[in-house]
């Protein structure tokens, strides 16, 4: 069964995007209008905008364990949502467009 974040205390919210584990903005039934390039689309439940990888890796550990739909989004550009919106999570990804390699070997990359 998949919850809706509408479904969500408060205190649960806050402890989801609390500063011990999330750096980032948050909105909550924001218009996906202001997100998209054609500027349609209506709201998405909850609108992440996450300002490090380790918060990004922990907000998508949380979502999935509260069983919260996720859409991860790019700038806006290729992108048409529905005038009713997005059920769930919408994650903008626009912060890994600022990531640079930082150490790499044969099994593995490291990212900053």
């Amino acid at each position: 069964m998949r919850v809706m974040p509408q479904q969500l205390s408060d205190k649960r919210m806050k402890e989801i995007f609390g500063a011990d584990v999330f750096v980032g903005d948050v909105f909550v039934n924001e218009s996906m209008k202001v997100h998209t390039t054609l500027r349609i689309g209506g709201p998405a439940d909850i609108y992440v905008m996450t300002k490090n990888m380790l918060s990004l890796k922990n907000l998508l550990i949380v979502l999935k364990d509260e069983g919260i739909p996720v859409m991860p989004v790019g700038g806006g550009s290729n992108l048409l949502v529905s005038d009713e919106g997005i059920q769930g999570a919408v994650i903008s990804t626009v912060i890994l467009n600022h990531l640079e390699t930082i150490e790499e070997s044969a099994d593995e990359v490291r990212l900053f």
